[in-house]
């Protein structure tokens, strides 16, 4: 039987797709996938989180529509910052808060991440995820090896 924390994590994960799942399903995303620590655990690499963070890919240009959609809040990224922008949402279950990232990529990194895409169930739920070979890139790309 799984631990509170894992059964908290696992309904953070089960509801942040819903959210996904739905607006991708009202023409705002074009896709998503799973990344940081619940990747590098997805490809055999252990590794303590206290978040869920996925890439997107918009369907939309309006931020505000997304964030709507998905009950979180954007912030869009500076000229010297190597992202778009993050949408930040808290999706609270079992008396936890998990904070949930939801990062933007320039565009010429939608094939790259997309490509690989592999749906591989984590916590009882199927999660598309960047490919291993994507994952160290986007590492390479954040300058670190922690999210």
């Amino acid at each position: 039987m799984p631990d509170v924390a894992t059964r908290g994590f696992g309904q953070a994960l089960t509801a942040i797709i819903r959210r996904l799942e739905g607006a991708r399903n009202n023409g705002l995303l074009r896709g998503y996938g799973l990344i940081g620590g619940f990747a590098a655990a997805a490809w055999g690499v252990p590794r303590a989180t206290h978040d869920i963070d996925f890439v997107l890919v918009t369907g939309s240009t309006d931020h505000r529509n997304i964030a709507e959609a998905i009950g979180a809040q954007f912030r869009a990224g500076d000229p010297s910052d190597p992202l778009r922008g993050v949408f930040h949402l808290t999706i609270n279950t079992t008396g936890q808060a998990i904070p949930i990232q939801l990062i933007l990529l320039p565009a010429r990194w939608t094939d790259t991440v997309f490509n690989g895409l592999q749906t591989l169930p984590i916590l009882d739920c199927s999660v598309p995820v960047v490919s291993w070979q994507t994952f160290v890139l986007l590492k390479l790309y954040a300058g670190s090896p922690q999210d």
